[in-house]
């Protein structure tokens, strides 16, 4: 593509080369004879300066282009102030800069893009964990667009160091099929919720791909006098056990979108804070990942990842013991497990679609999972379930 553009810029450049020959013919119309020589001379050096304007013009788009196809964020940068559309190609903006649009010439001019200088970042709140930024961007210019933490930033130290029990659930639940087609299948999943859970019961419970929660945990046995539920919208829910814990605080963001290829919308990650009465906190987040299957790249790869990480730094309080859960359509080795993996411990991973379903936490040395079974009817869910207990 570049040496297409650069062959019509060569060639647009040259175009005045032919009028000079018509200025030769009307000198012969006149019968000056030096007339067409100073013309033949004259155009020979505005081809010389046309081609010299050329190359240099091909030369900074093909570097513009070399820069783009690298991904390079270096001297290959549009400075504050400047057209990152100057070379023909989009070269992005230094860092500490932005695009912006705007009427950069005065009142009532053209709007036009520039390079801006960056609003500086907002101050976390007293007690929120925070996420630092190196300035970097994944996904740049797009609507997942994420800052890039530094290499070593993690959230891998317990805060706690307790004997507390927290047992959590994550399960996607097949609804399509095991709800709509088979209408629960005698209570398949309810069944495995309230044979694993045991006496002790679950204390909070990620569901993925479910239309009604409350028919879940009816189907379990569990009513709302004992539960919360919380619906997550993009068919996600969480399920909170009341009468051992408070709801402190909880919301649901998009962090991801699937690809093109096998497109269903934007996927979120909700999540919940929660108390008990002897003054821990859990913050729990439950995530339904994009497809395609461990796909990377735009608003389906890391930026997925690194979405929800900002997420949990921004809302998580500094003493807050983190579970995330979820099916992340992602399984181990792909760029958004591997990037969850740098930030956070991974305590289980299931095995179905070459392990898709985790469980992450800041407490990973004080928990253990466990791969449950996809439900104890007939027809069951296309996942394993997974739980996890952690002593906090």
């Amino acid at each position: 593509m570049a040496i297409r553009v650069a062959i019509a810029t060569l060639m647009g450049l040259l175009m005045p080369i032919s009028a000079a020959g018509n200025q030769d013919n009307s000198c012969e119309a006149v019968g000056d004879g030096s007339c067409g020589t100073f013309a033949m001379q004259m155009s020979k050096d505005q081809m010389l300066l046309q081609l010299d304007s050329a190359k240099a013009v091909i030369a900074k788009r093909r570097a513009a282009v070399a820069a783009e196809a690298a991904g390079s964020a270096g001297s290959a940068c549009t400075n504050i102030g400047e057209d990152p559309w100057s070379t023909g190609v989009k070269v992005a903006c230094c860092l500490g800069a932005h695009l912006e649009l705007g009427p950069w010439s005065g009142a009532g001019a053209p709007w036009s893009w520039l390079c801006r200088p960056s609003p500086a970042p907002a101050p976390p709140s007293a007690g929120v964990v925070g996420y630092p930024s190196t300035g970097l961007k994944k996904a740049a210019n797009m609507w997942c667009q994420v800052d890039i933490p530094p290499a070593d930033w993690n959230l891998k130290s317990c805060p706690a160091s307790g004997t507390t029990k927290l047992k959590v659930l994550s399960y996607n639940l097949f609804w399509w099929n095991l709800f709509d087609r088979h209408s629960g299948s005698d209570r398949s999943a309810g069944r495995l919720i309230a044979r694993t859970g045991g006496e002790e019961k679950y204390d909070v419970m990620g569901f993925q791909e479910c239309d009604d929660r409350w028919r879940v945990l009816r189907d379990a046995g569990l009513n709302e006098a004992e539960y919360e539920a919380i619906d997550g919208g993009r068919a996600i829910a969480v399920a909170y056990r009341k009468t051992k814990w408070t709801l402190l605080d909880h919301d649901s963001v998009d962090v991801g979108e699937d690809s093109h290829e096998q497109y269903y919308g934007k996927r979120s990650a909700m999540w919940v804070r929660l108390r008990n009465a002897e003054g821990k906190t859990v913050f729990f987040m439950n995530h339904h990942g994009p497809l395609k299957v461990s796909q990377g790249g735009g608003c389906t790869g890391s930026a997925t990842a690194l979405n929800i990480m900002k997420v949990i730094g921004e809302n998580a309080q500094s003493g807050d013991v983190i579970v995330l859960v979820g099916d992340f359509n992602a399984a181990l080795g792909s760029s958004r497990i591997q990037e969850l993996e740098r930030r956070l411990t991974k305590v289980h991973s299931g095995y179905i679609f070459g392990g898709v379903d985790h469980v992450f936490s800041n407490c990973g040395a004080r928990g253990t999972g466990q791969t449950l079974e996809k439900g104890d009817g007939h027809y069951k869910s296309d996942h394993n379930a997974l739980s996890a207990s952690f002593e906090i």
